[in-house]
C-alpha cells in the first residue's frame, strides 16, 4: 500500500544512547533513534543467531505503516505474506462461521497492510536496517549492572560504558525491568490457557490437500478456530511454503512430556481434522503457559535516564496480535520525540512524555487482546451460542461475520481491532510536541523557566513563569 515515505528529522543535538537488548523492540528503537541522528550502541547478550526464533508472527497495519513510513516497505514485503481475509470456523468440527474480506477503504485508512512472517526473518531484516544506518551492535555483551544516575552500564567483562541515556529492551525477565520497578520477582497469575505454537514446513513433504488449501488460498487468510474454552490461529509464511499455527488450550502442562506430545494429547477427540493433521505433521512445538499482565508502574527510573521499551515495559499476552507491534511503536515514538532534543536537560522530560503517551495505548491494547481471546475461547453456553448464531446468520447472507454482534449492532471486538489498526503512534508523538514541546522550547529559549513535571509524567504550564493558560498551539 502506497504511503509517503517520511524524511527523518535530524535532532539539533546528537545523543549517545545505550540499548540493553537486541530483540525486535530494541532494534526498532535503535532504527528510529538513529534516523533522528543519534549514535546508538546495542548490547545483546546473544550471538545474533540464538535470539532469533523460528516461530511465526503477525504484523498488524498499525505496525506495518511505521515501516512503510520509514521507507522499508520493499524489505517487509520480501519477507512477508500479505493477508486479505479472515476465515472463522468451529474448533471442534471445522464448520464455517464466516469469512471477513479486508475492506480496501478500511485498509487505506490504516495506511498499512496485514503481514505475516517469522520472527527470524523480521529480526534479520531489522538487524540489516539498523547496521545500514550506522547502529553498532555488540554481541555476547552480557550486562552485569545498570546505573541510571551515572548513565552507565557495566558488562560481565568488567568494561563500563556510558551514554546520555539508556533504554532497557531486555524483556520482562530482564535486569532493566527489575531496576526500574524495584521488583525482583513479580507475581503473575495463570489465565488458564497455554500457548502451543508450531510451524509446518511443507517443502519436499507429502502434505494432505486440506492443508495445502490453507497455505495456498489466494486471499492468504488468517484462520481462526473458535472452540469450547480453546481457540487456534493459523497463517502461511515464507512464500507459502510453511504454515504457522498457534493453539490456545486449557492449561494442563506436564514437565514430563515434550511440547509437541502435550499438544497432540490436549487436542480434544472431537476436533477439526485439519487441526489434528497440523499437530501430527509438525516436527516440533513451543509451549508458553499464559499469565496475566503485571501491574502498571513507571517505565522511567526516578534517579536517571533509564527507560523501558517493549516487553520490558509492558509484558503482553504471547501469541496475540499486538505482541510485537507495541514494541515497534515504542521505538517510533521515541524517535519522534527525540528528533526535537536540543539540550540534555530535555532527556528526562522526553522520557516521561514517552511513558505518558505509551502507557494508555498499551493498556488499551492489552484489554482488547484479553477480551478478544476470551471471546474466541468462550466455553459452550448461551454467550457462545449467541455469538455463533450471529456469525452464521451473516455468513448465510454472504455478509461479513463481524457486521452484526451477538446482541445486534456491529461486533465490538472487530470495531476495536479496526480502531487499533488505524492508530498512528508517530502522529500522537507529533501532537504531544505541538501541544507541550513547543511551549517548553519557547520557555527555554527566553529563559523564562521550563515545564515542571509531575510524578505521573504530565506537564504543568504554571511553572513557566509566563502567562500561557490561554495559549493554544495548533497541531
Amino acid at each position: 500500500m502506497d504511503r509517503e515515505v517520511g524524511v527523518p528529522l535530524a535532532a539539533p543535538l546528537a545523543l549517545d544512547i545505550l540499548i540493553v537488548g537486541g530483540g525486535i523492540s530494541g532494534l526498532a528503537s535503535a532504527i528510529a533513534l538513529s534516523r533522528a541522528g543519534h549514535k546508538i550502541l546495542v548490547l545483546e547478550q546473544g550471538d545474533g543467531e540464538n535470539n532469533r526464533r523460528e516461530g511465526g508472527l503477525r504484523i498488524p497495519p498499525n505496525m506495518s505503516k511505521i515501516l512503510f513510513h520509514w521507507g522499508f516497505q520493499y524489505q517487509l514485503q520480501e519477507i512477508g505474506v500479505i493477508s486479505h481475509a479472515v476465515s472463522l470456523s468451529k474448533f471442534e468440527t471445522g464448520e464455517p462461521l464466516g469469512v471477513q474480506l479486508c475492506d480496501p477503504e478500511v485498509m487505506k485508512e490504516t495506511r498499512g497492510e496485514f503481514v505475516m512472517t517469522t520472527h527470524k526473518e523480521l529480526h534479520q531484516m531489522f538487524t540489516e536496517i539498523a547496521t545500514s544506518l550506522g547502529v553498532k551492535i555488540r554481541y555476547n555483551a552480557r550486562v552485569a549492572m545498570v546505573y541510571p544516575a551515572q548513565r552507565q552500564v557495566t558488562l560481565h567483562s568488567g568494561e563500563t560504558l556510558s551514554g546520555d541515556m539508556i533504554l532497557g529492551a531486555d524483556g520482562e525477565m530482564g535486569m532493566c525491568r527489575s531496576i526500574v520497578t524495584g521488583c525482583e520477582d513479580e507475581s503473575r497469575q495463570s489465565i488458564g490457557l497455554t500457548l502451543f505454537s508450531v510451524m509446518l514446513d511443507t517443502t519436499g513433504r507429502d502434505v494432505p490437500s486440506e492443508i495445502l488449501d490453507i497455505i495456498n488460498h489466494k486471499e492468504n487468510p488468517l484462520y481462526f478456530a473458535y472452540g469450547d474454552g480453546r481457540t487456534a490461529c493459523g497463517y502461511p509464511v515464507r512464500n507459502h511454503t510453511c504454515l504457522v499455527f498457534h493453539f490456545f488450550l486449557p492449561e494442563q502442562v506436564s514437565c514430563d512430556e515434550s511440547p509437541l506430545v502435550q499438544l497432540r494429547r490436549l487436542l480434544p477427540k472431537q476436533c477439526d481434522p485439519r487441526l489434528r493433521m497440523i499437530a501430527d505433521l509438525a516436527l516440533s512445538a513451543t509451549c508458553i503457559p499464559m499469565k496475566d499482565a503485571p501491574s502498571v508502574g513507571d517505565w522511567v527510573h526516578d534517579s536517571g535516564p533509564l527507560a523501558l521499551v517493549g516487553q520490558a515495559a509492558h509484558p503482553f499476552i504471547p501469541g496475540t496480535l499486538q505482541e510485537i507491534a507495541l514494541g515497534v511503536e515504542d521505538g517510533a515514538v521515541l524517535g519522534r520525540l527525540f528528533s526535537h532534543v536540543s539540550n540534555r536537560e530535555q532527556i528526562g522530560g522526553f522520557l516521561w512524555a514517552f511513558q505518558e503517551l505509551r502507557q494508555q495505548r498499551c493498556m488499551a491494547a492489552l484489554e482488547l487482546a484479553s477480551s478478544t481471546l476470551w471471546y474466541m475461547a468462550l466455553k459452550n453456553g448461551p454467550e457462545q451460542q449467541a455469538r455463533d448464531r450471529a456469525f452464521i446468520a451473516q455468513y448465510k447472507l454472504g455478509e461479513s461475520p463481524f457486521k452484526a454482534g451477538p446482541y445486534g449492532g456491529d461486533d465490538i471486538y472487530w470495531l476495536g481491532t479496526v480502531a487499533e489498526f488505524a492508530y498512528d503512534c508517530e502522529e500522537e508523538a507529533d501532537s504531544w510536541w505541538m501541544r507541550w514541546g513547543v511551549l517548553w522550547e519557547r520557555a527555554h529559549e527566553t529563559g523564562q523557566g521550563r515545564l515542571a513535571q509531575s510524578q505521573d509524567g504530565t506537564f504543568d504550564l504554571s511553572s513557566m513563569g509566563v502567562s500561557v493558560v490561554e495559549t493554544v498551539v495548533d497541531s
